[in-house]
């Protein structure tokens, strides 16, 4: 009886032992689960601080970068710190608007005053292209001069010119005038008419075609940049611009280009302006090649004689429309109201200067 017992008593601690053995490996794997969801949440946790700073960073970044812009445009430039400087009015190297701003004052005044950033660079305002829509000046004259041009007699001509008498130089000032009109009128009449053509076209500019153009000006300016034994870099610091101004004005340029071309196209459409087979071919003779009927061929096969036509096309018809333009001679604007104004101004600033 006492075995029985004793039998029973044992079974039942083997059955607490294995309930509780399995209480505490269920515990253990509850406790291990929730050990592992907190490790991920503390992974995705840091995950997200990291993404945090790394966006952070970018925004500081990009605060500094803004900074620094906002700091340089409130630099002062030095190209137009000047303590003393002598400045003709009229010059260019100032925009007309200082001009403006300066005439009929008298030495010892002093003005403030801000114009607009003129849209294209002088020399004095070269460097603020692009930097600034607005230029602040304290201006304060310290002398007005008077221009005193020399006597035209015989003997300033010969040491000053190298010409025996004034009458020479007056002709051969003359026949310089004329030269630079024959030469250079023409091709002043037909950029004009050409831009009031492109004026009148009307519609969009198929931007594959403007790419072509751009392309085409890039290539032949970097072709003349070599010729030249010139950088881009050091083109730039000629002109004052920068590489962002350059890249708009030869787009500019293309859309302009393109804009023409397609006005004159379809001019010639309208005039019925064809080309011949006998222009096209006179052009390949004209190439000075061995053989034009061969190059022509040559041309056809490959798809291409239909540009050499277009350009005959568009010089026949670019012709016509300068032949058939009519030049109005523009008087100057109240020229000699504005010089009798400006002479005014001198003569009493330089009695004041007395």
């Amino acid at each position: 009886m006492k075995k029985g017992l004793a039998g029973i008593i044992i079974s039942l601690l083997l059955i607490l032992s294995v309930v509780f053995a399995v209480l505490y490996i269920s515990a253990c794997s509850r406790h291990n689960l929730q050990v592992n969801e907190l490790r991920a949440l503390v992974d995705s946790r840091e995950k997200q601080l990291m993404e945090m700073n790394s966006d952070v960073s970018a925004l500081t970044e990009q605060l500094r970068n803004a900074e620094e812009k906002i700091t340089g445009c409130t630099d002062e430039i030095e190209s137009l710190k000047e303590e003393s400087v002598e400045y003709s009015v009229g010059s260019g190297v100032y925009p007309k608007e200082f001009d403006e701003q300066i005439i009929g004052m008298k030495k010892g005044e002093s003005k403030q005053f801000t114009i607009d950033t003129p849209a294209e660079a002088t020399a004095a305002t070269a460097t603020v292209m692009g930097k600034t829509t607005k230029i602040n000046f304290d201006v304060e004259i310290l002398a007005v001069k008077k221009k005193k041009l020399p006597e035209l007699t015989d003997e300033w001509a010969m040491t000053k010119i190298g010409v025996e008498t004034v009458e020479e130089l007056r002709k051969e000032l003359r026949d310089e005038i004329a030269s630079q009109n024959e030469s250079v009128f023409p091709r002043l009449k037909e950029s004009r008419a050409l831009m009031a053509l492109a004026e009148r076209f009307e519609g969009e500019v198929p931007e594959g075609i403007v790419e072509d153009a751009e392309a085409n000006l890039m290539q032949d300016f970097f072709n003349q940049l070599q010729r030249s034994g010139m950088t881009l870099d050091m083109y730039l610091q000629q002109m004052g611009i920068t590489s962002a101004q350059f890249r708009d004005d030869i787009k500019e340029q293309a859309r302009d280009m393109t804009k023409q071309d397609l006005a004159i196209d379809a001019y010639a459409s309208h005039a019925g302006i064809e080309a011949s087979e006998e222009e096209v071919r006179h052009e390949f003779e004209e190439a000075g090649t061995g053989d034009p009927e061969a190059l022509m061929e040559d041309w056809r096969r490959n798809g291409q004689l239909h540009l050499v036509r277009q350009g005959i096309i568009r010089q026949k018809a670019a012709k016509e429309i300068v032949d058939n333009a009519i030049v109005v001679e523009e008087k100057p604007e109240k020229a000699e109201e504005k010089a009798g104004k400006h002479a005014k101004a001198d003569e009493e600033a330089e009695a004041e200067a007395e």
